[in-house]
């Protein structure tokens, strides 16, 4: 059935062109406000009108005020604007005397405003419980006294808990929502960080961050307990920066107040003409000469900063914030780029403002952590700023689409904490065998405890769940289309002779022996990160042959040559791939202070096959042929050779700019994501395994092993199941 619906009075609500006729239709009335609120030839006694929509904004004198709420009452109904006295809050002004107070209360209750909407200025007040009173929410935002405020936030703070909740609560997946905590839930108090002072909002950030812990843990469920104070930093810290992006609203709070306070300076100018003269802009940019240190200590100096700072609340709530900075970055901010806004555009100034803080967290969390796998673990997550974390910026759809228990066992491996599930495992066996494989039987070896209780070994490093090999061929495919995309004549499985001196480089004969890849997984020990060559490569053996009066020999033909990618391009390029593990021989309880050498497996297994191949004479220094390993590491991050390739590739086809960015993107995503989805499916295996429900060599696993693991079968793929008995084991 359709109704007909007469718009009567006003403009209709959800039209998407209401905003704009509202706007257009109270313009001149707006206008006609402001002009009163404004004129005069006393500076002081300027106020200022901001309206948004329908919700106007007025802070002038007592007589000014009161033409204005004439004005609108007078001329209002012909645009139709009327006032609201339920709901309109009028704060009244510190006053010479109560009694003055009290007067102007009785003038704006006689006009129709209710006298609880009327507040007195608690300085004027006669009650103490005034204090918490005085406030009104403008634009979500509340303003008033500092009691006030606080009370708002600890309300807004339930409000925030219920809608996290619900956020846990929501059927989607767990990728989904990571990604709605990140970019949606993280982000709804950045206004509040804006427009309140840090001395103000601190305890509200504190407990704001809580907030985020408790529910990040949640989605992934994980015990909160098990993070130390350096994974909670992990999990605020950008994720370019090697985190999970979430953010930490204690230290975005000065840079964003900071910033918010100059960017409104225009309007605080109404109130205080002068503003610009007094921050001593022009002394700033006369200053160019010194250290930022020694301008911001003199400028902090300047008489008319500190009469400016005595004179308005706000400008000092900015210093503050200023000194905050400088504290969180060890640098004092720029000022010329903070008041000189010819410089810096308002809308990038928060983000200038908190790189100097960013840089020295960085520095923190890569030197910080008390043990050096972790150290080797976080340098990984963070690569080369655009590939290791491609995963966690990835939409869930299509080939980017992590099912819930492989996108979990991503993110704890990231976060490098116990998994519950060994943990658990160990704890049913004894701790007699707390650091054996039950799937392949490995214990400890020369370089430390190979199992550990953080995945690693399961994901990667065990051979019995036939994770490795997958793995492999799974890069190698995505790095085989992605070759083929930039428009290079790529081959995949292509047996390789060795060079001879007259050989052409683009003849590849191919070998009559069932060959197997170079970088095959089954020619490495599980040490990734040994630079040594296994010898087993070539065979040594020769065949003698009686033909004649003396003997010959006939070598026998070299094993293990096929290459994963050959490029047939100029040059001719043969592309290894090859995944590893950075924690790999680093002893379980070597601590950051025994070994502070950076260390890059990615880029020592790329020398490593570099070496390998040239020893084999696959390639040498004439440029015949060139090898290009394709190295990428276990948590993502790549050789920053291969990495350098593929970005200059993608500008040499596609042109610098957007597109090529895009390009990267994709594929930096497609690639992480297959690495992740590899790793949980030959860590679910070898739980499975060392669980005894699946024998190791097993090549499937039955419908009823996934659903003990919290799967429900449906069809070809597997779904998670919320309702399965053993949820909290996957």
């Amino acid at each position: 059935m359709v109704y007909e619906l007469k718009s009567v009075l006003g403009v209709h609500q959800g039209d998407p062109l209401g905003c704009v006729a509202f706007a257009l239709a109270v313009q001149s009335l707006f206008e006609a406000v402001e002009k009163i609120v404004e004129e005069g030839d006393d500076e002081s006694l300027r106020g200022t009108a901001k309206a948004y929509i329908d919700d106007l904004s007025v802070a002038a004198s007592f007589e000014k005020m009161k033409r204005v709420i004439d004005t609108i009452i007078a001329n209002g109904p012909k645009f139709g604007v009327e006032f609201n006295f339920n709901k309109t809050i009028i704060l009244i002004g510190k006053c010479d005397s109560t009694e003055e107070a009290l007067s102007r209360q009785a003038s704006y209750v006689s006009i129709g405003f209710k006298a609880e909407n009327v507040l007195i200025h608690p300085d004027n007040a006669m009650e103490a419980s005034q204090h918490k009173k005085y406030g009104v929410i403008c634009l979500g935002v509340p303003i008033g006294d500092k009691q006030y405020i606080q009370e708002r936030l600890e309300e807004k703070l339930v409000s925030l808990r219920c809608e996290g909740e619900k956020l846990v609560d929501y059927r989607g997946t767990t990728q989904s929502k990571l990604l709605m905590l990140r970019y949606s839930f993280a982000q709804k108090v950045t206004h509040l960080l804006r427009c309140i002072p840090p001395a103000i909002s601190g305890q509200f950030a504190l407990a704001f961050n809580d907030l985020k812990i408790e529910l990040f843990t949640k989605i992934l469920e994980v015990d909160k307990s098990t993070l130390t104070t350096m994974h909670k930093e992990q999990i605020f810290t950008h994720i370019r920066d090697g985190g999970f992006g979430v953010g930490n609203a204690v230290t975005t709070a000065p840079a964003a107040f900071a910033a918010s306070y100059v960017s409104a300076m225009d309007v605080l100018a109404h109130t205080f003409p002068n503003l610009e003269k007094d921050i001593q802009v022009e002394w700033l940019i006369s200053q160019s000469g010194k250290t930022q240190d020694e301008v911001f200590g003199q400028w902090l100096d300047l008489a008319s900063i500190k009469n400016l700072a005595k004179e308005n609340s706000y400008f000092s709530h900015c210093i503050d914030a200023l000194k905050q900075l400088h504290k969180l970055s060890g640098k004092a901010p720029n000022l010329c780029h903070l008041f000189n806004r010819e410089e810096v555009s308002t809308s990038k100034l928060q983000k200038v403002l908190f790189r100097p803080c960013r840089e020295k967290h960085l520095q923190h969390m890569m030197k910080d952590w008390p043990l050096n796998k972790d150290i080797q673990r976080y340098l990984s997550c963070i690569g080369n700023r655009e590939e290791a974390s491609a995963w966690l910026e990835a939409f869930p759809t299509s080939e980017f689409e992590l099912l819930d228990p492989d996108f979990r066992i991503a993110c704890i491996l990231r976060l490098g904490i116990p998994f519950p599930e060994i943990v658990r495992i160990s704890a049913e066996r004894g701790s007699k065998n707390h650091h054996k494989c039950y799937p392949c039987s490995k214990s400890k070896s020369a370089d430390g405890v190979q199992f550990d209780d953080f995945g690693h070994h399961f994901a990667h490093g065990c051979l019995c769940g036939g994770g490795r090999n997958r793995t492999h061929n799974v890069v190698r495919d995505a790095a085989f289309q992605m070759y083929r995309e930039l428009g290079m004549s790529a081959e995949r499985e292509v047996t390789l002779a060795p060079l001879s001196d007259a050989q052409d480089p683009n003849a590849i004969p191919i070998l009559e022996t069932e060959d197997l890849l170079l970088n095959d997984e089954e020619d490495e020990e599980e040490n990734e990160n040994n630079d040594e060559l296994n010898t087993s490569a070539i065979s040594t053996t020769s065949v003698a042959v009686l033909d004649g009066p003396q003997a010959f020999e006939i070598p026998a033909k070299p094993k293990h040559l096929r290459a994963d990618i050959v490029l047939h391009d100029s040059p001719f390029t043969i592309v290894e791939i090859s995944v590893t593990n950075p924690c790999l021989g680093i002893p379980t309880d070597q601590t950051s202070a025994q070994s502070m050498k950076a260390k890059n497996s990615a880029e020592a297994r790329s020398k490593s096959k570099i070496t390998k191949y040239k020893k084999h004479n696959i390639v040498d220094d004439s440029g015949r042929r060139r090898i290009q390993p394709f190295v990428v590491e276990i948590f993502g991050r790549m050789d920053p050779v291969i990495y350098n390739s593929i970005r200059d590739l993608s500008r040499k086809v596609i042109g610098k700019g957007y597109a090529a960015v895009q390009f990267r993107t994709y594929w930096f995503q497609r690639i992480s994501c297959a690495l992740q989805r590899m790793h949980a499916t030959s860590f679910k295996r070898n739980l499975a395994i060392a669980r005894n429900e699946i024998k190791p060599g097993s090549l499937g696993v039955s419908t009823l092993v996934y659903e003990s693991m919290g799967y429900a079968n449906a069809g070809s793929a597997y779904s998670f199941s919320s309702g399965a008995g053993r949820c909290s084991d996957f």
